[in-house]
């Protein structure tokens, strides 16, 4: 599916999850300037801190000089090239993936690397909950509650009726749509997931959407 990209922040965009007779529909909109500095306000009262991927990279290598000081150099070279690969916009491959997440998983025993990473899962874990409040305008489906918006959010309590992975993949797309792609003028400077956290790529397959102007 060919990408599209957004011009305008108050542009909504139909979400279809699911087949036949158990498809739910979903209308968002991404975060408006307002609306962003609501979230992270909204993120901040929930404990929710982005530690980010520079910060966490460097943990990781501090964790390794306190964990592997003999074979430092060659687990420091690991590491680059992984992320050389990340940062050029490649896959990393599979072998190399799976000895950083060897590697990650070791450092889980320095108690800064892991309150970092613990820190960094619970934002993203959050993160679907918290923007959707804002960005849902509606949805229909079997099986959904209906949908209601109360000062402008809708109640949490109806997002947690939401089947959990529809959850995960509205608040990915949100946040996608309104912070990326940067190619389409963004520059709101949001960060971006740490390389550890499963956040979808632009290149990744979507679920079917429809563009509303």
């Amino acid at each position: 599916m060919t990408e599209t990209v957004i011009f305008s922040r108050r542009q909504s965009e139909e979400m279809v999850l699911g087949e036949g007779d158990a498809a739910r529909s979903y209308t968002l909109a991404p975060l408006t300037v307002l609306e962003q500095q609501m979230f992270k306000a909204d993120m901040a009262s929930a404990g929710a801190q982005l530690i980010g991927p520079w910060r966490l990279r460097g943990a990781l290598r501090d964790g390794l000089r306190e964990l592997a000081p003999d074979n430092l150099v060659e687990l420091l070279a690991l590491l680059d090239q992984a992320e050389a690969a990340e940062d050029a916009g490649e896959a990393v491959p599979d072998d190399l993936r799976r000895q950083r997440e060897i590697v990650a998983l070791s450092c889980m025993q320095v108690p800064h690397y892991a309150a970092l990473r613990a820190a960094e899962e619970f934002y993203w874990g959050m993160m679907p909950l918290v923007i959707l409040r804002r960005a849902l305008r509606g949805w229909r489906g079997a099986g959904l509650p209906d949908f209601s918006r109360q000062r402008g959010q809708v109640p949490a309590a109806a997002i947690d009726e939401l089947p959990p992975g529809d959850i995960m993949a509205l608040g990915n797309q949100t946040w996608l749509m309104t912070y990326l792609p940067a190619s389409a003028g963004n520059v709101s400077g949001a960060p971006s997931p740490a390389p550890e956290t499963p956040m979808p790529s632009k290149a990744e397959k979507r679920p079917r959407t429809a563009r509303h102007g």
